[in-house]
């Protein structure tokens, strides 16, 4: 139990850390790039795994709320860094810890919705990813350390 909780929240992290970074080099660039909506799906899609994974694992059901309307890609920012800082809410004893896949989940819809997005496209995208080019013949180590990412991103243009 303990080992998949921290696999599942060191999951959410990576991800929201890679969802984050494309907008981070943006703040760099003279002319921001527009963001890779095949990507950004990726990402929504994996955390969508991890959070769902989790709230399996605490057998609760994921409690999606309206957070707020996002309207620039700072919005989008600051509700990625205030995701990745929630979960000291749950350290600290001040929001139980099952609540947090719907936190997480909450957030990943806003994402969603500023780009015009369904959660069901981002789980797609990550079914695609996973079971059709990653783990196609199942799970292996193998598999999970000799990733194809163009192949990957190609199965899910």
């Amino acid at each position: 139990y303990e080992r998949d909780e921290m696999h599942f929240l060191c999951g959410i992290f990576t991800e929201l850390g890679e969802l984050l970074d494309p907008y981070k080099k943006n703040l760099c660039r003279d002319v921001p790039k527009e963001i890779d909506v095949v990507n950004l799906k990726e990402e929504l899609g994996d955390i969508c795994f991890y959070a769902t994974a989790l709230s399996l694992l605490y057998k609760e059901d994921i409690d999606i709320i309206r957070l707020r309307k996002l309207e620039t890609d700072t919005d989008v920012i600051e509700l990625i860094m205030s995701a990745m800082s929630s979960y000291n809410m749950v350290a600290m004893g001040q929001i139980p810890k099952e609540r947090f896949p719907g936190l997480i989940m909450s957030v990943v819809q806003e994402i969603a919705e500023y780009y015009s997005l369904t959660l069901e496209e981002c789980y797609d995208v990550n079914i695609l990813k996973l079971h059709g080019v990653r783990y196609r013949d199942g799970y292996s180590d193998e598999a999970m350390d000799g990733r194809n990412t163009e192949a990957e991103y190609k199965a899910m243009q």
